[in-house]
């Protein structure tokens, strides 16, 4: 069997026929005509991409398929809390369209699908996604080799259950994926990595090498594990368009000033260059912060075209005057009213 070009292999599996449909539906007005849909079935060695009842995530043959990076994964679910609503890699039936959804499908599956379709993020980033033959075998040994963004999207998007992660130092956490929590290890003082940052499915014995008194957020603790990591700053690249989808929480309170400005910015979409030229920060920096939200898998890559922030033009003197008029008023009132 032959995979034809440009095509996208998707499975719906463990899922009634009328939410099916909706979701047939829902990827056919996404996809782009320019990519044919093969609905197929778990046996196809070409899936792009895989959509099961979460129910069924323990099944053999759906933990076979969910150990391949290759493959993108979304889990429908059941929950009257967050109907509706795309969440994480999870749909809450009943399935409806969102932006979200449509972010995923480009960033997940159009973008790996075919490297002939001009990708919403950069080359250099988009190769690395695609370099599927180098990405993680399940593994316990550390390589060199083994970490890449891809790796990190692989974690995000695959792997399920209690992960052990790692690196050449020792033990960092265990990760909850289901309910993105992380419990860390107490005994490592500095909670920073390299290029061995690894991790697996958690084995009985390496559970008792983390302490479950306090509970982070795995995307806050992911994100400022790489904030401190500076080594890993050029897997971020020089130059693009980036939109966050939250505020980094930074637990050192000496970078919250500089984070807090950057992340003003890519809420809205924002140029590396424009903000460097505007608030002044060090490229370095500004790589860090985006690397980091990329390993946190927060946010993506967008146009220059879907950027809200822009670059502030100069103020005329008549501006200049007006606005030194109005921080003078409003300083008057703080003053009159002890604010």
């Amino acid at each position: 069997m032959i995979k034809e070009q440009n095509s996208i292999h998707i499975v719906i599996s463990g899922i009634g026929l009328k939410v099916s449909n909706e979701l047939k539906s829902i990827l056919r007005d996404i996809i782009p005509e320019s990519f044919q849909i093969k609905w197929t079935n778990l046996a196809d060695p070409y899936i792009n991409l895989l959509i099961v009842n979460s129910e069924f995530l323990d099944f053999d043959g759906i933990q076979k398929l969910l150990c391949r990076p290759d493959i993108a994964f979304l889990k429908v679910s059941k929950d009257n809390q967050f109907e509706g609503q795309f969440i994480e890699n999870t749909i809450y039936t009943p399935c409806r369209m969102s932006d979200e959804l449509k972010n995923w499908v480009q960033k997940y599956v159009l973008n790996t699908a075919s490297t002939e379709n001009e990708p919403n993020i950069p080359e250099s980033i988009l190769n690395t996604l695609l370099d599927t033959q180098k990405t993680i075998a399940e593994t316990d040994k550390i390589t060199s080799h083994a970490f890449n963004l891809a790796h990190l999207q692989h974690l995000h998007q695959h792997a399920v259950g209690k992960m052990f992660i790692y690196d050449n130092y020792g033990t960092l956490a265990v990760a909850d994926i289901a309910n993105k929590i992380a419990w860390l290890n107490p005994d490592r003082e500095e909670q920073s990595t390299n290029k061995t940052f690894n991790y697996h499915s958690a084995k009985t014995d390496e559970l008792t090498k983390v302490s479950r008194k306090k509970i982070h957020n795995l995307n806050d603790w992911l994100w400022n594990l790489f904030w401190c990591s500076s080594d890993e700053t050029n897997l971020s690249p020089q130059t693009g368009c980036y939109k966050i989808s939250f505020w980094p929480q930074p637990w050192n309170k000496t970078d919250r000033n500089d984070v807090l400005k950057l992340s003003a910015c890519f809420i809205h979409g924002a140029d590396f260059k424009v903000v460097q030229e505007q608030l002044h920060i060090p490229e370095e920096t500004i790589r860090r912060f985006i690397f980091a939200c990329m390993a946190a898998n927060n946010g993506h890559f967008i146009p220059a075209s879907e950027c809200g922030y822009k670059k502030r033009e100069p103020l005329t003197t008549t501006e200049t005057i007006e606005d030194n008029g109005i921080k003078k008023i409003f300083g008057k009132l703080r003053k009159y009213f002890g604010l």
